[in-house]
């Protein structure tokens, strides 16, 4: 008998309740073979096309199937008998492993030394007292997954099974929800959806929208997922560096192109072949740039300052402003014929103001890394999150995690309240709660700040739920439900 059988028998043998119904007889009074039964499940894991890991409660690898050898390339022997621990210390295992889900069943995107990336969810086996007995991880490879999903999108008029659209939108659901990407708004998910979508095909990128609303983020995002994954990801912000110095930064420069240049040296574009290049603020790029980079970009080549070689151009550009390019191009500032190479494909980051959805979630997720970074415990008082929402936030996600990291190392107490916010955020608050605002608003959205804020009037002026409830001639119940639903702090108030 093989040692995968025996680790398996031995497992089973020792937590005997977990399989009683299977050892009993069944109601013509066969007594089930046990042994038999092992080598069957053994024999169907082993021919799955999907890989699959069995590991005992210390996390050791006891069983992998065939397909974990073919998807990861890597031989099983050097799997079996091991923790993740054991093979990320080993190299089989990189360290960039993701969690992306919580921990039952957890989730994973792993790694391998082979370069291959593979999804992963695993999830406990209990024995009647719930301990853990052993665990089983589903093992796919993300080269098929993504193929899956492409398939899809070129065939969504087509109706397909209900079962199969399910896996695909959980795994989306999965792929969305990294640490570094925190979504709840809807106008949000959906600029997602098309960055993951636009990251299979490799075409020119225009990234718009205010500064600070994450667009370099999101740039990783559509790198991380590309086929170019495995390039560089090299970022340069054109309006940054000064003129006299962008050319030889974007393009490289020979030995004695100029005065001081003993050497040569490459230029961005070159460090980032086979990868992914970020043009930053590309509305501040100076006009003679534009010609030579449109030519770049045409003639898949380029030439370093002083050389009469050309250099082969690899890359894939993705372009990022906070300006209005196409105002831009008839004002003659930038040129047509460079604006429509970068704008193969746009994509518009909403502001943070118009995904309200999404700021105490990133607040939360920036009050944990800076407790982290700064060993802190610090918490949000309900009302704090209250003053966020209804602040117009200029400066975005940038200004956010500015403001959460200063409460974090200026606020001696363990609780954040509102005292402790900065004064701004007040004077601006009163703004977006108006209907009628600079903001465009929606008429649900509209009736609902208008909603809320005669439920604060009347909690304010009566002092408790029942006599706001009695005033607005609305149920107690209803005042509840509508407290919860937009976040009102008031701690003044009574729940009579």
């Amino acid at each position: 008998m093989s040692d995968q059988y025996q680790k398996f028998k031995r497992i089973l043998d020792n937590n005997s309740k977990l399989l009683d119904e299977v050892q009993e007889k069944d109601s013509f009074g066969y007594r089930y073979d046990f042994t038999k039964i092992i080598n069957l499940l053994l024999y169907i894991l082993d021919h799955s096309f999907d890989g699959y890991l069995l590991s005992d409660g210390k996390g050791i690898v006891f069983y992998g199937n065939k397909a974990v050898e073919r998807i990861s390339g890597i031989p099983l022997k050097l799997i079996i008998g091991k923790t993740s621990k054991d093979m990320l210390a080993e190299g089989i295992i990189l360290t960039n492993s993701i969690k992306i889900l919580g921990k039952n069943p957890l989730s994973i995107i792993q790694k391998v030394k082979t370069g291959v990336e593979v999804f992963i969810t695993s999830i406990p086996i209990y024995d009647i007292q719930g301990n853990v007995v052993f665990y089983i991880a589903n093992y796919r490879d993300m080269r098929e997954l993504n193929k899956l999903k492409k398939i899809v999108d070129e065939n969504a008029h087509y109706k397909l099974p209900e079962a199969f659209l399910t896996e695909l939108k959980e795994l989306r659901n999965r792929l969305l929800e990294t640490d570094d990407i925190i979504v709840r708004s809807h106008d949000m998910k959906k600029t997602l959806e098309s960055m993951i979508k636009v990251s299979q095909v490799d075409v020119n990128v225009l990234l718009t929208g205010e500064s600070g609303v994450g667009k370099e983020v999101l740039t990783k995002l559509i790198h991380k997922y590309s086929s170019r994954k495995d390039g560089p990801f090299i970022q340069i912000n054109c309006g940054a560096i000064p003129e006299s110095l962008l050319e030889s930064e974007l393009f490289g420069y020979e030995k004695g192109a100029f005065s001081g240049a003993q050497k040569g040296k490459m230029g961005l574009l070159e460090v980032a072949n086979k990868g992914t290049i970020l043009l930053d603020e590309i509305g501040d790029l100076p006009l003679n740039l534009q010609v030579k980079f449109l030519r770049a970009i045409e003639n898949q080549e380029f030439y370093r300052l002083g050389g009469v070689k050309p250099t082969k151009l690899d890359v894939r550009i993705i372009s990022a402003t906070h300006k209005d390019l196409q105002a831009m191009v008839e004002a003659g500032t930038f040129r047509r014929d460079l604006f429509y190479r970068l704008h193969v494909v746009n994509i518009s980051i909403p502001s943070l103001r118009d995904r309200r959805d999404d700021i105490v979630p990133l607040a939360s997720h920036f009050l944990k890394i800076f407790n982290k970074k700064y060993g802190t415990n610090k918490i949000f008082a309900s009302d704090v999150c209250n003053a966020l929402e209804n602040y117009k936030w200029p400066g975005n996600v940038r200004e956010l995690k500015n403001t959460i990291e200063n409460l974090v190392i200026f606020n001696e107490d363990r609780m954040i309240n509102n005292k402790c916010l900065p004064k701004h955020i007040f004077q601006h608050e009163s703004e977006c709660h108006q209907v009628t605002g600079k903001r465009s608003m929606g008429l649900k959205e509209s009736m609902e700040n208008l909603e809320k804020q005669l439920i604060i009037k009347s909690l304010k002026k009566h002092g408790t739920i029942r006599k706001a409830a009695s005033a607005l001639k609305v149920n107690h119940s209803t005042i509840v439900r509508k407290i919860k639903k937009y976040n009102i702090g008031l701690p003044d108030v009574q729940d009579d």
